[in-house]
């Protein structure tokens, strides 16, 4: 998401601002950029809304992608590919994905080309997140109540009484 991102924002950045219709694609890149870091399968098809940036003309959200993706070229190389990725991430099928990472076309713009370094130096770890159902949330999120309750509970006299309220928060014990 952040190296697409980049790339938005540089196509932004050439557009000429003082130029009446470019600094109209500018503006539609950085206000709807949230629709381009969408997934494909999560975009609404069906549903026409009105969009300010387009003149208040209804669209359904893949319409305005399509329109976003017209401004460049480059654009709309690097989504395509960043959107191939996010299905074989989706649908956990790390031999695609890892394939796709393998076989990057030389027209995706250079800030994708980074991550390929990052994803094959922990492939490892990354296929087997694929393949496995386990995660650390509930760690994570144990670990992030604790670290609340220890700022709001600054000045606390008994830790024993702090531990108590921790277990009780996150249903470690029960008060009967």
């Amino acid at each position: 998401n952040k190296f697409f991102d980049r790339i938005r924002k540089r196509v932004m950045k050439q557009l000429d601002q003082k130029d009446a219709s470019q600094a109209k694609y500018y503006r539609q890149l950085k206000s709807l950029h949230k629709l381009l870091l969408k997934s494909e399968d999560e975009l609404d098809y069906t549903t026409f809304k009105k969009w300010q940036n387009f003149q208040w003309r209804y669209l359904t959200e893949s319409e305005v992608v399509d329109r976003l993706l017209s401004i460049s070229f480059e654009l709309k190389t690097a989504y395509q590919y960043y959107q191939k990725l996010l299905s074989a991430y989706h649908e956990k099928q790390p031999a695609t994905f890892f394939q796709l990472l393998r076989e990057m076309p030389k027209e995706v713009p250079s800030e994708l080309h980074h991550i390929k370094k990052a994803f094959f130096r922990y492939e490892k770890g990354i296929q087997l997140a694929f393949s496995k159902k386990y995660s650390n949330a509930k760690l994570e999120n144990l670990h992030t109540h604790i670290k609340t309750l220890k700022r709001i509970a600054y000045g606390f006299r008994s830790f024993t009484n702090m531990r108590l309220r921790i277990f009780l928060i996150n249903g470690l014990i029960s008060y009967t």
